[in-house]
């Protein structure tokens, strides 16, 4: 690819022949050490290159891992990922169902978080059934008939999951098709859902990766402190408000950790708070910084982070009681 032809290109445009736009990049990728460079490297976020996406992950890694990475360690563990000795293998995996920077951009965070795990840098967690979520409307049907045959097809979930993900029907079809009530289609369906996230994490065959993903939840550290008061509050209130009811079905001990860390971290990011807020709040109230710690690592004073997490979490107590009066 020429200079000409490099400068033209535009990471944003969603090109109607988006095909042709990724084998170019990719052709160039494997045989211009010049483009290349650019490429990976490059800082211009008008040009063609990843400077966009590596931004939004590095400041992802910051504030979600307490990890600081240079652009070009980021830029170099992809780099390394797809060259993969020479080779250059990883780039034909790229199956076309959607532009090239939207599978690179996935490819490159499963690159980068893969490497700090290797590195001790951060804890790997598991797949649980709490903190995956199924993506099999994105997939293929022919697919979801494969998935659902294979693992389902002798349980009382069969019926619902096919009209889901292979008939696609709309819930108020589904009801109609099945002769079932509104409640009893979404317990049938949350139910048929866990059970199936189940038997995909423990099947031997290959399906995890395709047709499960990590909620974001995955993205931050919970500390074994704020686990527990929530695990006791927990068995606290299962008489008189059972968290079973607002959060799920019941559940064992480690299924308390998913759900809580799962909880608190989607309830937070839909209240409307600033990033900065919202950063504050979590170091402070789910994973107990200390405020000096927290206070050097934004240089600020610790006055302003006492101040700023006082005035955040009174905001998280009205919304959380607002929520827990509707929901508990």
């Amino acid at each position: 690819m020429d200079e000409k032809n490099y400068n033209g290109y535009d990471t944003e445009k969603r090109l109607e022949n988006f095909s042709e736009e990724g084998d170019a990049i990719r052709e160039s990728i494997k045989n211009s050490q010049r483009f290349c460079q650019r490429f990976f490297y490059g800082t211009d976020k008008k040009k063609c290159n990843i400077a966009r996406f590596r931004s939004k992950h590095i400041s992802d890694l910051l504030r979600n891992f307490d990890v600081v990475m240079s652009e070009e360690t980021y830029s170099t563990i992809l780099y390394e990922t797809l060259w993969a000795e020479g080779t250059w293998g990883p780039l034909d995996s790229w199956d076309k169902q959607s532009t090239f920077f939207a599978w690179l951009r996935k490819v490159s965070w499963n690159a980068v978080i893969e490497w700090l795990e290797k590195e001790h840098i951060i804890e790997k967690r598991a797949r649980t059934v709490g903190n995956t979520r199924l993506t099999m409307l994105s997939q293929s049907v022919g697919k979801c008939i494969l998935v659902i045959d294979e693992l389902m097809k002798d349980t009382k979930y069969y019926d619902v999951l096919t009209a889901i993900y292979v008939d696609r029907l709309k819930d108020y079809e589904i009801i109609a098709k099945l002769n079932i009530t509104e409640d009893d289609y979404k317990k049938l369906r949350k139910q048929g859902e866990r059970k199936l996230k189940d038997a995909i994490l423990r099947s031997p065959h290959c399906f995890e990766e395709d047709v499960l993903h990590d909620k974001s939840a995955n993205m931050i550290t919970v500390s074994s402190e704020f686990v527990m008061d929530m695990a006791e509050w927990y068995k606290e209130r299962t008489e008189e408000n059972p968290f079973s009811d607002v959060l799920g079905l019941q559940l064992t001990d480690d299924e308390v950790k998913d759900k809580i860390v799962n909880f608190i971290y989607d309830f937070s990011s839909k209240l409307k708070w600033t990033d900065e807020e919202r950063y504050v709040w979590r170091k402070r109230f789910i994973e107990k910084v200390p405020p000096t710690q927290l206070a050097e690592k934004m240089n600020k004073d610790r006055h302003w982070i006492d101040l700023h997490y006082s005035r955040i979490n009174k905001k998280f107590k009205r919304a959380f009681k607002k929520w827990w009066k509707q929901n508990g």
